[in-house]
């Protein structure tokens, strides 16, 4: 069996997007943001990042829709989790039937 070096938990360093020919480079939440990512032993990863800048939650209602004048699904969040495959050999990772959230929109994808 191939040892797992991804194994554990990661800090996040950066998240950026670049077109195809690497001309364009975004910050989708920021150069500053900020998240972990985990892996562990019995094949299941979650990952959470998270704009740090973010509007509050207005009065403080964190299970309230109310979010100072913008809209649920502009909340500056992005989560997933699910299973995952490593091959080592290949170096290939495959993330298999994973649950996402990005602001208030929610999947699941089995």
């Amino acid at each position: 069996m191939t040892s797992n070096p991804l194994i554990g938990t990661w800090r996040l360093i950066s998240w950026e997007t670049r077109s195809v020919d690497g001309q364009k480079i975004s910050y989708p939440l920021g150069k500053d943001a900020v998240g972990y990512i985990m892996y562990n032993e019995d094949g299941y990863m979650f990952v959470a990042i998270i704009r740090p800048n973010r509007v509050r939650f207005a009065a403080g209602d964190l299970l309230g829709r109310e979010h100072r004048g913008e809209s649920a699904s502009r909340w500056p969040y992005v989560s997933y989790c699910g299973r995952y495959e490593f091959r080592g050999g290949t170096a290939i990772l495959t993330w298999i039937s994973a649950y996402f959230l990005i602001g208030s929109v929610v999947s699941r994808n089995v």
